[in-house]
């Protein structure tokens, strides 16, 4: 048992998430205060659109990174690689045209 520092009634143990950094390896608030907590936090003014221009930045330094690491040469010739090159360029091709037609904005800052 132990007590939640939120709502301070005494909850099972797995009524608390895990935090590595924790006495116990556990939050000190209980799962329910807890969401209660993210969920107040998420709701703020600007709170969701910062998070999504961060990730967003991510993902677009993340595509810039790999450019030519990625290296498929061990699955070249299969069968797979050729049902998925043809994947690919299909949805290439129908990426272009919604974005030249203004329905998408372009990947990785293109």
């Amino acid at each position: 048992m132990r007590q939640c520092t939120t709502c301070k009634e005494w909850k099972d143990i797995d009524e608390f998430y895990r935090y590595r950094q924790g006495v116990e390896k556990r939050r000190s608030q209980c799962r329910a205060c807890r969401a209660a907590y993210a969920k107040k936090y998420r709701d703020r003014p600007g709170v969701r659109e910062k998070e999504n221009t961060a990730s967003r930045s991510r993902y677009i330094a993340s595509c810039r990174n790999l450019g030519d690491r990625v290296d498929h040469s061990a699955l070249e010739g299969t069968r797979w690689y050729e049902e998925q090159q043809d994947r690919v360029s299909e949805l290439a091709a129908r990426h272009q045209w919604n974005v030249m037609n203004g329905t998408e904005e372009p990947l990785c800052g293109n």
